[in-house]
């Protein structure tokens, strides 16, 4: 480690020690602008605030999906948009976008994302979503922002309150009859974001789903979240879904390797995104 990285590393430890120290830096830094050119994407969009995307070295599986999918989407529900990533990928391709991201420190980037490219055809909500209308906490920063204490072990001293709304109170039938694709990457969250959108998921047609599911790898209660990823599939299995791997091989998931998957606590495949459809 060099000497720099230690001093972050220690400087780091001092702020989680003293919580009210280290949320009076959080606010700061939060509110700071975003400097700084975009970097140029092959994807034809400019893109700050991660540099692995703006390569094209985030999900790159997923990322092919996405593009994908895009060519048969006529409208893209972002849940957990974090810094736009797969909001840019959308509007580039000229799809109409609906947005759920709360973070402050994510907001300033795709922001900035949305501007610097010019895009118009998107709805933005900073808004958490939940089964319920209110106020939730999150925790930690960045990617791994979760409504989960300790998810990642972040300090759950790292807490920020936001509003929630429920999808089905923003969508309703607005878009009824459109093809949609809906991309949740909520960090432990989807339980809570798919129990406020009975009406979505039984929509007409039906809309395609990208899920991000890793509370097993990065959740404190492992039996809760391996309890909560099979609720998930349940959902999805009797509202009429078939489940695929999103890596190369597609490989569409049966409900005997899901259920055996899960009563072993073992998944045989890689990827922690799945394909409803």
């Amino acid at each position: 480690m060099t000497p720099t990285a230690s001093m972050r590393v220690l400087a780091r430890r001092a702020f989680e020690a003293v919580p009210a120290l280290a949320s009076t830096y959080r606010s700061f830094r939060d509110a700071l602008p975003v400097r700084g050119e975009g970097i140029q994407t092959s994807f034809g969009f400019v893109f700050s605030g991660n540099e692995a995307m703006a390569r094209g070295a985030f999900e790159p599986h997923e990322t092919a999906l996405v593009l994908e999918l895009l060519a048969d989407a006529e409208v893209v529900i972002n849940c957990g948009a974090n810094i736009g990533y797969y909001v840019c990928l959308a509007l580039q391709k000229n799809r109409h976008v609906v947005a759920f991201e709360p973070a402050a420190e994510n907001l300033k980037h795709l922001y900035k994302n949305l501007s610097d490219n010019g895009f118009s055809d998107f709805e933005l909500y900073p808004l958490a979503l939940s089964d319920k209308e209110g106020l939730l906490h999150l925790f930690g920063g960045g990617t791994g922002a979760s409504l989960v204490p300790g998810w990642a072990g972040a300090s759950e001293s790292y807490r920020r309150t936001y509003p929630c709304v429920r999808l089905d109170t923003v969508i309703g039938d607005r878009f009824a009859g459109r093809r949609m694709l809906v991309i949740v990457d909520v960090e432990g969250g989807e339980e809570a974001v798919l129990g406020g959108a009975s009406r979505l998921i039984r929509a007409n047609p039906r809309p395609t789903w990208m899920i991000e599911m890793s509370a097993w790898r990065h959740a404190p209660d492992k039996e809760a979240a391996w309890s909560a990823m099979k609720r998930l599939f349940n959902e999805m299995g009797g509202a009429g879904y078939r489940c695929f791997t999103t890596d190369p091989s597609r490989a569409e998931l049966k409900a005997p390797a899901i259920s055996d998957a899960l009563t072993n606590r073992r998944l045989a495949w890689e990827s922690d995104n799945y394909l409803f459809r």
